[in-house]
């Protein structure tokens, strides 16, 4: 559920993390002047880049960044999500490294799931149209095929899983949004790593991850679903499916006000037609998912 993050631990002693056990620090270190090259030093450990940073206003700050399934796999990549009794053992893992998780401010954040299909992966990343606010932007080059839609507060991102680690033969979309602002999980009171391990403040979390998705307009035909379509409707499906539709909407009076309707009317006809039951069946795997990994092993 929780991936990549970022989080920092202010006040810091430059003896405590210079004669680290683990962590060595010494090689971005001048022990002649005792001095920070550059204003900061960093090591990367399983994965996270631990990086000490003089600053006026926290003193020495301990800044972490990097992808807590990597972590938990000590550095190699971490291909499923963690479960609640796995994201509990890297919070321990990171307090046995000195990192007291109650203090430990989180600064950005990721949750999301792989789900995995048994249909082709780029045409269900096309499927994913807008949300209530903005537009997804599909996204392809040599490592990354995917779409995305950015906000102020957090950005959606839907890619395909396989590609980013180049497995072939495997269909697998992860779906995840990014706090970019951790006001973002203002709600669930999220603030420090120990907070992750709250029942009730992860739960408010997922909440919000999947009122979220399902507000997001998703469209995803078979040739089948297509043919039974009566032909008025198969023009309609073509025209709200052509770019070239969106784009000259872009450009009349009152745009925006004739986007916002346009795209109601599409989300009707899709739910009338059944072009969302993909989605649908996707974001139930999701909630299986979270409980079964998540919610049924809290306590346990």
């Amino acid at each position: 559920m929780f991936d990549g993050i970022r989080f920092e631990l202010p006040h810091q002693d430059w003896e405590f993390w210079l004669n680290h056990e683990t962590l060595d620090f010494h090689g971005a270190y001048s022990l002649n002047t005792g001095a920070v090259k550059g204003g900061s030093c960093a090591v990367t450990y399983q994965g996270l880049r631990f990086e000490l940073k003089e600053t006026n206003d926290k003193g020495l700050l301990l800044k972490v960044r990097g992808s807590l399934p990597k972590f938990y796999n000590k550095g190699a990549v971490g291909y499923d999500d963690l479960n609640y009794h796995e994201m509990r053992e890297v919070l321990l893992q990171l307090e046995a490294l000195g990192i007291p998780i109650n203090r430990s401010r989180i600064t950005n954040i990721e949750l999301g799931f792989n789900v995995y299909l048994d249909y082709t992966t780029a045409r269900v990343l096309k499927s994913f149209k807008y949300t209530e606010e903005a537009e997804f932007s599909f996204e392809k080059n040599d490592n990354f095929q995917g779409t995305i839609c950015k906000r102020n507060d957090y950005e959606l991102k839907v890619y395909d899983k396989a590609k980013v680690f180049q497995i072939k033969d495997l269909e697998v979309i992860r779906l995840e949004i990014k706090a970019r602002k951790m006001r973002f999980f203002k709600e669930a009171e999220i603030v420090f790593l120990s907070d992750l391990l709250d029942p009730v403040k992860s739960q408010i979390a997922f909440s919000k991850w999947l009122d979220i998705f399902k507000k997001i307009t998703f469209s995803y035909y078979s040739f089948e679903q297509i043919e039974m379509l009566n032909e008025q409707d198969q023009l309609h499906l073509y025209r709200w499916e052509s770019p070239e539709h969106w784009e000259r909407l872009r450009h009349k009076p009152s745009a925006l006000k004739t986007l916002k309707e346009e795209r109601r009317r599409f989300r009707i006809f899709i739910q009338r037609t059944g072009g969302d039951s993909k989605f649908d069946s996707i974001l139930s795997e999701v909630c299986e998912m979270y409980e079964r990994n998540w919610v049924a092993k809290l306590g346990t």
